[in-house]
């Protein structure tokens, strides 16, 4: 999926301003921000739900504006909450659902999308039976249906226990990774994500501030704080000076790094052969939850 440029304005209010993103197929991306972030929106301009102000949607290379019916073919979603029949059963919620989007229901299809979703055991349960997990995983089931190249899933894990996340969890890795879905997430539960995804897309204000990987490698880097006493000489070396490091910020004396732990040392090093005097050094985990403060942080400077 490619968005190029998208923006959405409603009643003279900008909702979306300028979203360019791209996701790979078999990749799980977060769009990750707080409530009113423009999340759900942009979920409701790819599957044509509304029209972007400008820009771009492209699905599998179909434009969705101008070939929406085309493009849907290759989407499944879940926005806001799945709405099924409380006094059907799954299978026959499935078998609805299949007339209802002008598909002749198909048994077996029906059967796989629940035995993925870990519902084969409830096929003939009524879904005013299941738990909120189980209601989440059965519009799963829905969205994947139609054997869809995309899948959106907005806020799927609210109101899940930690048993119902993990398995959630572990089909969305199935799909990916074995079946190479192509998934875009929304939420704001920053945990979750951090498990979840490839990729996080950091949103505010109808605006993307920032999309960073989390890679085995980034969890293992953290965030240091190395207090000198001269700062500018110090920035100065390690514009020239090459290692597995990112300085993020210079808050007074403080040097602010996300550095790998093995680094640190080389840093210091560094700082002490110059005659750089080191008053202190703090370390700390670089979780997405450091990163979205981060970046919430830099975006209201």
């Amino acid at each position: 999926m490619k968005i190029k440029n998208v923006g959405k304005e409603i009643r003279g209010k900008k909702i979306l301003k300028n979203i360019t993103l791209e996701v790979e197929q078999g990749e799980i991306l977060g769009l990750l921000g707080p409530n009113g972030a423009g999340k759900t929106t942009l979920f409701r301009l790819i599957t044509n739900l509304m029209r972007p102000s400008e820009g771009n949607i492209y699905v599998n290379g179909i434009d969705a504006n101008s070939n929406h019916v085309q493009a849907a073919h290759h989407i499944g979603a879940i926005i806001e909450v799945p709405h099924m029949y409380p006094y059907l059963t799954a299978y026959n919620n499935l078998k609805h659902f299949s007339l209802y989007s002008n598909h002749s229901p198909d048994k077996e299809k029906i059967l796989e999308v629940l035995s993925i979703v870990g519902l084969k055991e409830a096929v003939q349960k009524k879904v005013r039976t299941f738990s909120l997990g189980m209601k989440q995983r059965l519009g799963l089931a829905q969205a994947l249906l139609q054997n869809p190249d995309l899948i959106l899933l907005d806020e799927p894990t609210n109101g899940m226990d930690p048993m119902g996340v993990k398995a959630f969890r572990e089909h969305l890795h199935y799909l990916t990774k074995e079946r190479k879905k192509t998934v875009v997430i929304s939420s704001h539960l920053l945990n979750e994500m951090e498990f979840l995804c490839d990729r996080v897309a950091f949103m505010s204000n109808g605006e993307i501030l920032a999309i960073e990987s989390i890679k085995k490698e980034d969890k293992e880097k953290q965030v240091t704080k190395i207090e000198v006493d001269q700062t500018q000489l110090a920035t100065q070396l390690l514009s020239d000076y090459t290692s597995t490091y990112d300085l993020i910020s210079v808050e007074g004396n403080l040097l602010v790094f996300l550095v790998l732990r093995d680094n640190i040392s080389d840093l210091l090093s560094l700082f002490i052969q110059h005659q750089i005097k080191v008053y202190g050094v703090q370390i700390q985990p670089c979780n997405l939850e450091e990163k979205f403060m981060r970046i919430m942080q830099e975006a209201r400077a």
